[in-house]
């Protein structure tokens, strides 16, 4: 039973995976520690998935301390991944590496959990930052992909390695990562659009930064048809890009001065990110907001908006979002006529690109990072003439 509960799982047929590891549950409540954990498991892996966080938080407490104690590798190793993935949506990428680390032996025991432990530290690493290591990790994870054909994780690294492109601004080579996730994700054939839609955004953040605002648009609409009016099977993760998605279509329509449509958005990405613990993503809300206000000529208002993302940025130690955050700080200073300091806040954003810079060992990506468009601007805002 709980077996089958974990395949109805990955068959997205979620009322039949519930009610089956239920009755694993129950079996396990006799006296079988073993029957216990898996049903606790994939219990709370069903509604973490399908964003019922309270309903999984129970379930993974309870995971959390029969898992390790069985020692079924399978279990532990998927028990792994998932705890890690918590923790990368909390924005603690230290906590997760560490996890990740610990139980190394466990999700080494087959081919699956090993690449997507790769895959999640991959995650961690760049979220702090440590964007060669993580870039590395995932050329090592692609090749074990590729040697033993496993699909499910390698079509999130294509993606990954696109993100991580576009977040260092080298957009046209990191479209081109994200059409081949795209194209591995649907080869898949899953029952869900999330690695398609995760890549879709990419490349249409990647087209936004480039300027092709319509081609942009054409991505994130075919998320937007998912978001707005998603089947019973593609609520698995709808909970976790659709808030990439608000923040992302927001900035198109701030790019083409709808700002009461900008805001609207901004709204949805914060309400969902708070709700569900994802600070990384309430900044990218805040500071939408703060940019919105700011072009609204309501400057009081997005400072205290700019201020809230700035704080929890550097909280979260997330380095995109706290040099963008900056240089919303530093576009709000410009419109208020306090030149010398948006002149500082864009030299506080270019510290933080420069210390970003400086980690990088590919000097041809460290060239493209530092000049892109996106640093020439932060750096000309910062009164810096080289």
């Amino acid at each position: 039973l709980g077996w089958r509960g974990e395949m109805e799982f990955w068959a997205h047929d979620f009322d039949k995976g519930e009610a089956t590891l239920r009755e694993a549950l129950a079996i396990g409540d006799e006296g079988f520690a073993d029957v216990r954990a898996r049903a606790n498991l994939w219990l709370g892996a069903q509604f973490l998935c399908t964003g019922r966080l309270d309903q999984a938080n129970p379930h993974f407490r309870e995971a959390d301390e029969t898992v390790p104690e069985v020692g079924d590798p399978d279990c532990t190793g998927w028990w792994a991944l998932f705890s890690a993935g918590q923790l990368w949506w909390q924005a603690n990428f230290e906590r997760a590496l560490q996890l990740l680390d610990r139980w190394r032996e466990a999700t080494d025991q087959t081919v699956v959990t090993h690449v997507g432990r790769q895959c999640l530290e991959s995650w961690q690493l760049a979220g702090k930052g440590a964007y060669q290591p993580a870039l590395s990790l995932l050329h090592e994870m692609l090749a074990t992909c590729d040697r033993t054909g496993e699909q499910l994780f390698r079509a999130r690294a294509l993606n990954t390695m696109g993100w991580i492109l576009g977040e260092l601004q080298d957009h046209e080579t990191a479209i081109e990562w994200d059409k081949r996730s795209e194209e591995a994700a649907l080869a898949i054939g899953a029952p869900d659009p999330e690695i398609e839609s995760n890549a879709r955004l990419n490349a249409g953040d990647s087209l936004m930064a480039l300027g092709r605002l319509d081609e942009a648009e054409e991505y994130y609409q075919m998320v937007e048809k998912v978001v707005r009016d998603p089947t019973p099977p593609e609520h698995f993760a709808l909970w976790l890009y659709s808030q990439h998605f608000f923040h992302s279509f927001g900035e198109l329509w701030l790019a083409r001065g709808d700002q009461e449509k900008a805001l609207g958005l901004a709204d949805e990405c914060i309400k969902l990110a708070e709700s569900t613990n994802r600070p990384k993503n309430v900044v990218k809300g805040r500071r939408l907001r703060g940019q919105v206000l700011t072009a609204q000529g309501r400057p009081d208002e997005a400072q205290t908006e700019i201020d809230m993302a700035l704080g929890i940025a550097k909280e979260i130690g997330n380095p995109p979002q706290i040099w963008k955050t900056y240089a919303a700080l530093g576009e709000l200073r410009k419109a208020q006529g306090r030149l010398d300091e948006a002149e500082q806040a864009y030299r506080d954003a270019l510290s933080v690109i420069e210390e970003v810079a400086a980690a990088l060992t590919d000097e041809s990506l460290k060239a493209t990072f530092l000049g892109s468009e996106h640093v020439g601007a932060i750096r000309l805002g910062s009164g810096s003439a080289s």
